[in-house]
């Protein structure tokens, strides 16, 4: 799928068969990654939280005034995301996993700031798309961060990252189960250092490799 938003053109819904299978994929690859971390990073997998309710996933969707994609259900439905603390940025690409009343947070801040986007004399419905009603965001900088992270395109089912001015949406996965089963796959067959992931103070999962000095003397490559 193309990097680019088209908000003009016709927008491919995913059919119920597609997100079905998107979902078992997203639950095999949660699977994998949460027994990797158990094993392997305790300090992150201690950041995470049990599944969420179906009560809950009803107010978000309430509050989200959309629907939650399959996808992301089953997710929350596992793991409802992480506890701020040492080790939760763990996400492929050093993003956390944000719980459902942040989810919530960044959802109604990003449609407040679109709505006064349209109430600009300028604004160009074709060019000056925000955010819309379907992008649900999961991942950010950190738990408790609504500057930028990843949304999951409830139309499309595809991944892409959002920013505070959000103008570029770049495209991060064809959908969450491919985004989680890259993640899963770099855990349990890593690439060898620079590429791969690494292992950083409390044995919390960092991806890249570290950046300062202090993080360097304590580093741990991932091998295969």
């Amino acid at each position: 799928m193309s990097d680019d938003l088209a908000p003009g053109e016709p927008v491919r819904h995913q059919s119920g068969v597609e997100e079905e299978d998107q979902a078992r994929r997203v639950a095999a690859a949660w699977q994998r990654i949460e027994a990797w971390l158990r094993e392997h990073a305790p300090a992150s997998y201690a950041t995470l939280q049990p599944g969420a309710s179906e009560e809950a996933l009803a107010v978000l969707e309430r509050d989200l005034g959309a629907r939650v994609p399959k996808q992301l259900r089953t997710l929350w439905q596992l793991c409802e995301g992480a506890a701020a603390g040492e080790g939760s940025a763990f996400m492929l690409g050093n993003w956390a996993l944000m719980r459902l009343s942040r989810v919530s947070k960044t959802h109604r801040l990003h449609i407040e700031l679109q709505q006064d986007r349209e109430e600009d004399e300028e604004y160009e419905p074709e060019e000056d798309v925000f955010w819309q009603p379907g992008w649900v965001p999961f991942s950010s900088f950190a738990v408790d961060d609504e500057t930028y992270g990843l949304y999951l395109d409830g139309d499309t089912g595809e991944v892409r990252k959002w920013e505070e001015s959000n103008e570029e949406h770049d495209s991060v996965a064809d959908s969450l189960a491919a985004y989680l089963e890259r993640m899963a796959d770099g855990l349990e067959y890593p690439a060898p250092p620079p590429a791969g992931a690494g292992l950083l103070r409390g044995a919390a999962l960092l991806w890249g490799v570290p950046v300062l000095d202090a993080d360097a003397e304590v580093w741990e490559p991932l091998s295969g």
